[in-house]
């Protein structure tokens, strides 16, 4: 019994850590600005996302997602700082980076 409660616990971790990676390393304050965009409040949507870089200022999907909510709010400097921050940092947000 004891090797089978131990073998449990080991599958147990195993499946948590698979879970814990599987799942990224998102900010909240990144999760908070997707949120916000879905709901279409672009203002709390570009405190969250200038809030996400200042806590990981190499975080290239926040960078893409606040150039995505500078187009919508018509700042157009900060879209193009946004969309080059984000080529330097990966080339993965190449192709949403064009539609922009």
């Amino acid at each position: 019994m004891n090797t089978f409660r131990r073998t449990l616990a080991t599958a147990g971790l195993m499946l948590a850590a698979a879970v814990v990676l599987g799942s990224g390393c998102e900010s909240v304050a990144l999760r908070s600005m997707r949120i916000y965009i879905q709901q279409e409040n672009w203002e709390k949507a570009l405190t969250q996302g200038k809030q996400a870089v200042s806590e990981n200022p190499n975080d290239a999907a926040a960078w893409f997602e606040i150039a995505r909510v500078a187009a919508q709010v018509d700042s157009h400097n900060l879209m193009i700082h946004a969309m080059d921050r984000t080529k330097e940092l990966t080339d993965a947000h190449d192709e949403g980076v064009a539609r922009l």
